[in-house]
């Protein structure tokens, strides 16, 4: 709304004000001005006494556009009257289909495997309209697929007619399967092959496809799709719901975006090779199985990107499709961690950050859509075990037990091993860090008050769950 409309909201309000001697009432003014009656910013509602009347007008304005968005999606669709008591009410509801099969792809990725993964994208929007298909190359690729036709095809499904109108493109992305050729090598494929199995891009292209949509006859017969999923074609959904949701139907869907990262690049003299794997656990900690999706078909448990070579700033740009349980929901979050695969160990994959986020926020509302951005915390410690943690609870427990008064006997025993551990050839970084343990803790008991301050304290049960 341009601030000259702005400026006649606010001389109208004013206006009433000096009639009845006061304002109307916000929900009275909104219904009149056809605005949403609760406005909302992301999930909570807008407090119309902690805000400016222009920034109370905006949010009427935003929420009403938000609405009259979903009820023109919904009444894009149409709704037949079947019943025998009644004439029969007809209105145009139809989801359409477009169907897509891979029937050549006339290219080897230098004696490697490939993925080319295809989704329809909306060019006005700027943002992908479907999922992503994928269709795995063998090594020597393939001229003619015709007796596998149907296992390298896909159903875009429930496109709607106003989908249909749109400036649609078929985009297609091929990602390179495989190691690192050496150093010597032509780029045939044939040199020696170094570093662990990663997807590399490869190339990509585009297909405009408003002119072929608008074309007659275009449209296969129903019979021909039935056999075409019946004999194998995968079924792409929509990113979102279709027009129509029949009854029955359970979606509880997520949509990720890998965008980008920065990493530094911490005193080498080269970049990383940046792999970020994605993965959903629960409030235990436990792994969430088969509810990642990078491509319609079967989920799984975890999900890599793919690598840039030696580029500490890549930006990956891949969708993914979060299926999460509803009754592990609410505790659930994503977790990104990021490898750096080397180009000289076989299968070196050497754990160096991690980020997370919480799928849903402290409100009670599911994660806002929108950017996000992560803290990246750093890994480094090359001694650390899968048995750590509990090495460490264990020596807390019993350097506890020894403040109780029936143990005391036991604490020159303790002070002895201290020593002698201190004292032995090569042991600098222990006597560190004995030196510095009250530091430490005191640093860390500050942190933690300044955290829970930070965020109201709607941590602490799990605090204290951890520390327990």
């Amino acid at each position: 709304m341009s601030s000259g409309c702005e400026r006649h909201i606010i001389r109208s309000r004013v206006t009433n004000t000096n009639w009845k001697g006061q304002l109307l009432p916000a929900a009275l003014c909104a219904r009149k001005l056809g605005l949403e009656l609760v406005p909302r910013r992301g999930a909570e509602a807008v407090d119309p006494e902690d805000i400016s009347l222009v920034e109370l007008y905006r949010d009427h304005v935003e929420s009403a556009e938000r609405a009259a968005a979903v009820s023109s999606s919904f009444n894009s669709g149409t709704l037949t009257n079947n019943s025998t008591n009644a004439p029969t009410a007809t209105t145009t509801v139809q989801s359409h289909n477009l169907m897509c099969s891979m029937r050549d792809f006339g290219h080897t990725a230098g004696g490697d495997e490939a993925e080319l993964l295809l989704w329809l994208h909306d060019a006005r929007r700027a943002q992908p309209l479907s999922e992503r298909f994928r269709v795995r190359i063998a090594r020597d690729g393939f001229s003619n697929y015709v007796d596998r036709l149907h296992a390298n095809s896909t159903l875009f499904a429930d496109l709607s007619t106003t989908d249909l109108t749109r400036e649609l493109w078929l985009v297609a992305w091929v990602i390179r399967v495989g190691r690192w050729a050496g150093a010597c090598s032509s780029g045939s494929g044939t040199g020696e092959r170094r570093g662990p199995v990663a997807r590399r891009p490869l190339g990509a292209g585009v297909l405009p496809l408003a002119e072929f949509l608008r074309q007659p006859g275009q449209t296969p017969a129903e019979r021909d799709i039935s056999e075409a999923v019946s004999s194998g074609a995968t079924i792409t959904a929509k990113r979102g719901f279709p027009d129509v949701i029949m009854p029955g139907d359970v979606r509880n869907d997520l949509y990720l975006t890998l965008e980008k990262a920065e990493f530094e690049r911490g005193g080498k003299s080269t970049a990383k090779n940046v792999l970020a794997t994605v993965n959903v656990h629960d409030n235990t900690g436990q792994v969430i199985s088969e509810c990642v999706w990078g491509a319609s078909g079967t989920g799984a448990t975890s999900y890599e990107s793919v690598v840039l070579y030696h580029n500490n700033s890549p930006a990956w740009g891949e969708q993914l499709r979060l299926t999460v349980p509803l009754e592990t929901f609410t505790h659930a979050h994503v977790r990104i961690e990021f490898r750096h695969c080397s180009t000289r160990d076989k299968n070196e994959r050497k754990l160096f950050g991690f980020a997370f986020a919480r799928l849903m926020e402290a409100s009670g509302a599911t994660l806002r859509d929108g950017a996000h951005e992560l803290y990246v915390y750093k890994c480094d410690d090359p001694s650390n075990t899968p048995h750590s943690g509990t090495v460490f609870l264990v020596l807390i427990s019993i350097c506890s037990l020894l403040d109780e008064s029936r143990f005391q006997h036991f604490r020159p025993v303790l002070d002895h091993c201290a020593e002698w551990a201190a004292g032995a050839e090569g042991q600098e970084p222990i006597r560190k860090c004995l030196r510095s343990l009250g530091a430490v803790f005191r640093l860390a008991v500050r942190s933690r008050r300044l955290f829970a301050r930070a965020t109201g304290g709607q941590y602490e049960d799990s605090f204290r769950r951890d520390r327990n």
